[in-house]
């Protein structure tokens, strides 16, 4: 399950930091991928826990699998990932958990894996939760029983909010949070940077309220004692054995909703449970130990629904979605809803990278001021992270801009005179010869290509009737000293890149910076 989460997340060509929150300890345990990952969670002792920060912290791992124990404390600035493998209980801690994505200003996306089962399985972690708790405060009288209950269904009010969130096909992801905490937001703001504002689809408003009314009805003709897929199936008209075995085939709103798509009549049901017409009673199954839930009605909101005081209406997405591509997007049992946290769009023209910086050479260097950061994050022992001495974006504004003095590098970002007195000779040096090396390997391509033009027109002469003769041996005469020219400066670059290779260095694995992204050139600085 897992493995899909981070295939789908590291789509990108580049490696990136990732903080994956599965359902709790033992799925925490169980993940495994093919990258550097840790796992983290409340049963771990201090000293691992520690260790594992620290790994984190200092790039050493680039994928954490971690329950919301996860120090909140922690600042990483340049997480490009945060995947929820399963439903959060609630908005308030969703937000926070995401916030985490991107806090050094670049981009960044949140993925929620939802299904409604995964509902069901946590309003049932809230019950035995509360349930747990219920014999300390037993003896305690009346006051604390009620405020246990309180919480309770406060609790399964957060978490009914949350399904509300990840059901809505229709409104921005950035509206709907900002509304739960009472802000206002115009989606057009969004940039298309959330999953909802990314399709290109057609709304349609219907008025539902009789299909609501029926369902209501059929979990009464039911006895209030199936669960909402089966009500589904009955009311869709279904034969299956199940159907039969109850004889609900019989009841006369089998088959009243066989003109509604299944994801519509499946829409219509889960609203009636979040705005609490229905509820789902949530029981543990003894021989297996699965959890299993069952359809009541509200009778209270239901009789204003019957007497006509209340109409439901909806909106949802036209029949066939059709992608930015032109391709029709088809959405599985489990669909993803990611939403990305980019940097403020900018006004006019999209900055460009600068014309005399070599993409080719930003990107070396950008590799090399990560090594140097790597070494000298070595040589300050414990307690320094890597965002101490340089954060990415610095490191990113130094492969752009290029400074060859020390004035020059107090013009980046993230470098005062401090740093430019402990670290700046070592940045200048790693500067230079970084750009000797990438000139070497120019010169050294641009030879190659000259020999390949010269054994072209030296072929093309031999193919000539009076092949000139005296051309061929100055040709034989040049390939010849173009071989030791080469031979030579490959000695040298080879003995170069082998003096300024660090002795034990881990090389870093979350090359977080994609130098053909229009976001590269994003300021450092820059608002989420």
């Amino acid at each position: 399950m897992f493995s899909k989460c981070i295939k789908e997340a590291f789509k990108l060509p580049h490696r990136s930091c990732t903080v994956l929150f599965p359902w709790g300890i033992v799925e925490c345990d169980q993940t495994e991928c093919g990258h550097k990952t840790a796992f983290y969670h409340g049963n771990m002792d201090a000293a691992q826990r520690s260790f594992v920060q620290r790994q984190w912290s200092k790039d050493e791992v680039n994928i954490i699998c971690a329950t919301v124990a996860f120090g909140m404390g922690i600042n990483k600035p340049d997480v490009r990932f945060v995947i929820h493998h399963s439903l959060p209980k609630s908005i308030e801690g969703y937000h926070q958990e995401c916030g985490r994505a991107g806090r050094d200003g670049q981009r960044a996306s949140c993925v929620l894996y939802y299904s409604y089962s995964d509902y069901i399985r946590v309003k049932h972690m809230i019950i035995q939760g509360q349930a747990e708790q219920s014999p300390w405060t037993a003896g305690c009288g009346r006051n604390n029983m009620r405020n246990s209950d309180g919480i309770l269904e406060k609790n399964t009010e957060n978490l009914l909010r949350m399904v509300s969130y990840s059901e809505n096909d229709v409104d921005c992801r950035r509206l709907l949070q900002l509304l739960h905490f009472g802000e206002k937001f115009d989606s057009g703001n969004c940039g298309n940077t959330c999953d909802n504002c990314s399709k290109i689809k057609t709304l349609v408003e219907k008025d539902v309220t009789e299909s609501a009314k029926q369902l209501v009805e059929l979990v009464k003709l039911t006895g209030q004692h199936f669960s909402s897929s089966h009500i589904l199936e009955v009311y869709r008209g279904s034969l299956s054995q199940f159907v039969k075995r109850h004889r609900h085939e019989s009841l006369s709103l089998h088959g009243a909703g066989k003109h509604l798509a299944k994801g519509e009549a499946s829409r219509i049901l889960r609203h009636l449970v979040i705005e609490d017409f229905l509820a789902e009673d949530v029981k543990k199954s003894d021989i297996y130990g699965s959890v299993s839930s069952v359809l009541k009605v509200n009778e209270s909101k239901a009789y204003n629904l019957r007497s006509g005081e209340q109409r439901i209406v909806l909106r949802f997405p036209s029949s066939v979605k059709v992608s930015k591509q032109g391709k029709t997007e088809v959405t599985s049992a489990k669909g993803s809803l990611m939403s990305g946290k980019l940097s403020p769009p900018q006004s006019g023209s999209p900055a460009q990278p600068q014309p005399e910086v070599d993409l080719n050479l930003s990107a070396k260097l950008f590799s090399a001021l990560r090594l140097l950061r790597t070494v000298l994050l070595k040589e300050a022992g414990d307690g320094v992270m890597a965002y101490h001495i340089f954060g990415n974006a610095t490191l990113q504004h130094l492969s752009k801009r290029v400074p060859r003095s020390k004035e020059e590098l107090l013009e980046i970002n993230g470098i005062g005179k401090a740093k430019v007195s402990k670290y700046g000779d070592r940045l200048l040096e790693t500067i230079e010869s970084t750009i000797r090396e990438h000139s070497k390997a120019d010169r050294n391509s641009s030879g190659s290509n000259e020999s390949s033009d010269s054994v072209k027109r030296r072929r093309d002469a031999s193919k000539a009737p009076n092949g000139n003769l005296e051309e061929d041996d100055e040709f034989t005469k040049s390939t010849g000293r173009s071989k030791k020219r080469t031979a030579t400066r490959q000695n040298k670059v080879s003995g170069a890149h082998n003096s300024m290779e660090p002795v034990s260095c881990n090389r870093i694995l979350d090359d977080d910076l994609d130098f053909n992204d229009s976001y590269h050139d994003t300021e450092a600085n820059a608002e989420k």
